[in-house]
């Protein structure tokens, strides 16, 4: 029902009867498809929760009548209901009638030795204005009037602030059962004592709403404590909305206990790691373990924004050894909520004004065993699979000391795994550093930084180093599923494989895309195949620069492969004279096309595949000649760079922006290809790579 029935009358077939008090007439008629008529009186009632105090019917309501058939059949209500007086339908029999008990709502009441037993299920299905309370009309073949009468009370609260990811709601009761089979004693159900607990749930019909009020029947008894929360689409409490009485209060028949109505707490959230407070502020800060808890259980909503002080906050709780918690010990985000790290620890009120680089470290670590290398006993990081597209972001937090060992088969990644279907992640001003991946082969190898199963990954002014895998890209993988690796502003150093494929990224799928823009790939190694890049994901590179990243064997910086293309302009791709030897082509392409739009300068190239030259490009020319001794540099941006010893003309201004046009749909529209990784706006006629000179 949409509201709690006070009154009702009830006639077969197209027999409809006006009360005029308790006592209702009732007739006998047809068989087969048979019609209940049942009008409400619009008295004014306790137990109404329309804010007028009427009842009224509501689609989907049904009954429950027992038959001469030794069993409850249940009628619906026809229409969409709204009024006093609603049409029901079900089926008799020819020889059936309708004998002793009526109930609503419909459910699996029983009928034991001539006495009801009405069921108080585990879980009820809810909407906004819905009761459920139990009503018995009690009924006979010779009676000449029918009457519906309560046989418990009702439990009501209103939550404000509720979160999106809500789907439901618990009660529990503490030393009361009130699920399950109850007989009628004086005309009521009563609560049964128990030694342990007893929960109820409502299953949401509909999207939550930011206020709403919770209707849960209760049988008649007094309680002592009682505890009501939120539920998220497992089924798993939210754990910032738990609210407890432990007030004794007393439910009767046809009674309403209401409950003080709460707020949830958001959508700002306040998190030092030793901080005792519900996170409503610096001064009240949730702690590191309550934050991890939180995240774990759902308990964010969309939208919400977490402020971190600066300090360590592990991502797991129990060392590591051989794999055996990595599937469970970690964060798993599940909602596009905002991060903000970097404030200092000492923070009060509810200050977060913040620029970034921030001299304060937010770090989320993995080394549970505390000895400052990425090892057995230490955790997985964070897993990030949104429920539906959302977007979550991570601003000035440093993820570092993930591990994950060799015995692990199951996708997962010692950093950052995406894995959730309309996935978005974007680091802002994150450093991603000494994450480490044992595995070795199949499609749970590399990616020691971040693996992309599903969902899109952008990183903007972060610094991704010291990672480093078995095989399969030492920072990154692109796994399958049309994954996404966006770059901007970033620094890559010193990733690494222990064997082959990608020292920093390996695009393992061709329905992938990899996208670079003014971006430094320094020293990255691996035995074979792409010190920096590996893979037939698609990649598009512009005003990018590539130095010393190094393999065992053929090629160097790039390796391409599948049927996918490639594209790069106004970049930087040399290796050192002593690296560059025999057969070691700084770009290799084998069996698809790489193609420079333009301004590429380059050592060597190689492979069976198509490669084309751009206007302006440049051969035949070494670490040596550009940077003599290379140094990564800090020239005034957010990440190091590599500093050119002279300007090397490149592309104007109007072709770098041609190419994003052409590129539209791949290149997002906040990639500016007009400044350099420093943020600095780049001459008429820019500087090659990813300095830019005055």
């Amino acid at each position: 029902m949409k509201k709690v029935l006070y009154y009702i009358c009830i006639s077969v077939a197209l027999y409809t009867f006006i009360s005029c008090s308790n006592e209702q007439d009732f007739y006998s008629g047809p068989k087969g498809n048979t019609k209940i008529s049942v009008s409400i009186d619009n008295h004014i009632t306790r137990v109404s929760v329309d804010h007028l105090g009427k009842t009224v019917w509501s689609k989907g309501d049904e009954i429950s009548v027992y038959t001469t058939r030794n069993r409850f059949q249940t009628f619906t209500l026809d229409g969409n209901g709204g009024n006093k007086t609603g049409l029901f339908t079900g089926y008799l029999d020819p020889d059936e009638e309708i004998v002793d008990y009526a109930v609503y709502p419909a459910g699996n009441h029983k009928i034991s030795n001539g006495e009801l037993q009405v069921n108080m299920p585990k879980q009820y299905e809810f909407k906004s204005g819905d009761a459920l309370m139990p009503l018995v009309a009690h009924m006979n073949r010779a009676a000449t009037s029918l009457s519906f009468e309560h046989v418990s009370g009702l439990l009501s609260c209103t939550i404000q602030n509720v979160p999106s990811t809500a789907k439901g709601l618990m009660l529990v009761t503490d030393k009361k059962l009130v699920t399950g089979d109850f007989k009628l004693s004086n005309q009521v159900i009563s609560a049964q004592n128990t030694g342990g607990k007893d929960t109820v749930r409502l299953s949401l019909k509909e999207e939550p709403k930011s206020q709403m009020t919770f209707n849960i029947p209760l049988p008649t008894g007094t309680y002592d404590k009682l505890s009501i929360v939120l539920t998220n689409a497992d089924g798993n409490p939210i754990s910032t909305t738990l609210k407890s009485s432990t007030i004794a209060n007393t439910i009767t028949a046809g009674s309403v206990l209401q409950l003080p109505s709460y707020k949830i707490l958001g959508p700002e959230f306040y998190v030092k790691v030793d901080g005792t407070g519900d996170g409503s502020s610096w001064d009240d800060a949730m702690s590191g373990e309550r934050f991890r808890e939180m995240v774990n259980s759902k308990a964010f909503s969309k939208g919400d924004i977490i402020y971190m002080a600066a300090g360590t906050y592990y991502t797991g709780t129990t060392a590591n050894v051989n794999n055996q918690n990595a599937l469970t010990d970690h964060m798993k985000f599940c909602t596009g909520i905002t991060v903000y790290g970097g404030f200092p620890a000492n923070s009060t009120g509810k200050t977060h004004t913040i620029s970034y680089p921030s001299a304060h470290e937010t770090i989320f670590s993995g080394d549970l065993n505390h000895n400052g290398t990425p090892d057995e006993g230490d955790c997985h990081l964070i897993h990030v699979e949104m429920i539906g597209n959302q977007t979550i972001t991570f601003n000035g937090v440093t993820f570092k000391d993930g591990f994950i060992g060799n015995t692990l088969s199951d996708q997962l990644r010692p950093g950052v795994y995406v894995s959730g279907d309309g996935t978005d992640v974007h680091f802002n001003y994150c450093k991603i550093l000494n994450n480490v991946s044992k595995i070795n082969g199949s499609n749970a190898a590399g990616g020691a930084a971040i693996g992309i199963w599903r969902g899109n990954v952008t990183l903007y002014r972060c610094e991704v180093s010291g990672n480093k895998s078995h095989d399969r890209g030492g920072a990154i993988r692109l796994i399958s599923n049309s994954p996404k690796l966006l770059i901007d502003q970033c620094l890559f150093h010193n990733n690494s494989t222990e064997w082959d494929w990608g020292g920093c990224i390996q695009g393992s799928t061709t329905t992938g895309s990899i996208v670079i823009n003014n971006s430094t790939f320094y020293e990255n190694t691996t035995g074979n195949g792409g010190g920096a890049i590996n893979g037939s994901s698609a990649m598009y590179i512009s005003n990018s620069t590539f130095v010393n990243n190094s393999c065992n064997s053929d090629p160097q910086d790039f390796r391409t492969e599948g049927s996918e293309k490639h594209y790069s302009i106004n970049s930087i791709i040399v290796g050192s004279r002593n690296q560059v030897t025999g057969n070691k082509a700084n770009i290799y392409v084998n069996n698809n096309s790489f193609t420079s739009q333009g301004y590429t300068v380059y050592g060597t190239k190689g492979g069976a595949g198509t490669f084309k030259a751009g206007n302006g490009d440049i051969t035949g020319r070494y670490t040596e000649d550009i940077f003599g001794t290379p140094s990564l540099t800090n020239q005034g941006g957010t990440t190091s760079v590599l500093k050119p010893l002279n300007k090397i003309n490149g592309a104007s201004l109007s072709e770098l922006n041609e190419f994003k046009l052409k590129f539209k749909d791949i290149i997002p529209e906040t990639f500016d290809l007009t400044i350099d990784q420093r943020g600095k706006k780049r001459q008429a006629t820019t500087s090659v790579g990813a300095y830019e000179f005055d």
